[in-house]
């Protein structure tokens, strides 16, 4: 799975977005991201009020047990 993108980035990307004086295309071509991403940061913003990446799960747990590793 990709790293997500940093904090700084989104937020830069979010007040940009926040101006109201580019389409979110520009925005996306000018930060180096998809369109779909820009998109996805507003969503997030809106519904779970949140501008930050979540935080990383953990991962898929080992199938080997101890005396196996």
């Amino acid at each position: 799975m990709p790293q997500p993108y940093s904090p700084d980035m989104r937020e830069r990307g979010l007040v940009a977005c926040a101006w109201g004086d580019l389409p979110q295309v520009e925005i996306a071509h000018r930060f180096q991201v998809c369109p779909a991403t820009v998109s996805n940061w507003r969503r997030q913003e809106r519904e779970e009020g949140r501008r930050a990446p979540k935080p990383h799960s953990g991962g898929v747990p080992s199938r080997l047990d101890v005396a196996a590793l």
